[in-house]
């Protein structure tokens, strides 16, 4: 019975509460939003997407002509990875299920103390800044959001890797 209760105990520090429940919240609502897309895409339902690149179009339009050349190729570029977003977006929907479940299922186990919650949550982790390349090539548009996937990535694989310790 002693020995029942040892390994049913787990006492969880404020630092992985913090880190698994930021997780838990970031993980559901692009879950919702991947769901989301998925359903309209299936259903037909009218985007946004289209009335953003008509938005951008319109600003490259009316840019001044000082305007250094590099800010209408961001907003070109832009524009293309809206249209790829557009033309694949059940398989990038479906790719963000996948890694976000992923992520949301490392948390829960980590928030559980099981250390096998650390190797979902990094493996899952590689799959986002990954599929940046995978669906959009690397032009300077896509190597920002790539950057700012993996930067995001490592510090929460970084910080959980502080609380290895604490995990069984």
């Amino acid at each position: 019975m002693e020995n029942q209760n040892l390994e049913t105990s787990f006492e969880r520090n404020n630092t992985l509460t913090v880190l698994c429940v930021l997780t838990a919240i970031n993980a559901l609502y692009w879950l919702s939003s991947a769901i989301g897309t998925v359903i309209n895409s299936i259903t037909g339902s009218a985007s946004s997407d289209t009335k953003a690149i008509e938005d951008i179009e319109r600003t490259i339009d009316e840019l001044p002509e000082d305007v250094p050349e590099i800010v209408e190729q961001v907003l070109l570029q832009i524009i293309d990875i809206i249209e790829v977003s557009i033309a694949k977006a059940i398989e990038i929907s479906v790719l963000e299920i996948g890694v976000y479940a992923g992520l949301l299922a490392g948390a829960t186990l980590m928030w559980f103390g099981k250390r096998i919650g650390f190797y979902v949550y990094a493996v899952a982790s590689i799959f986002m800044p990954l599929s940046v390349f995978l669906f959009y090539g690397s032009s300077m548009a896509s190597l920002f959001v790539f950057g700012l996937y993996l930067f995001s990535s490592l510090l929460f694989t970084g910080l959980y890797t502080t609380q290895l310790k604490r995990l069984r």
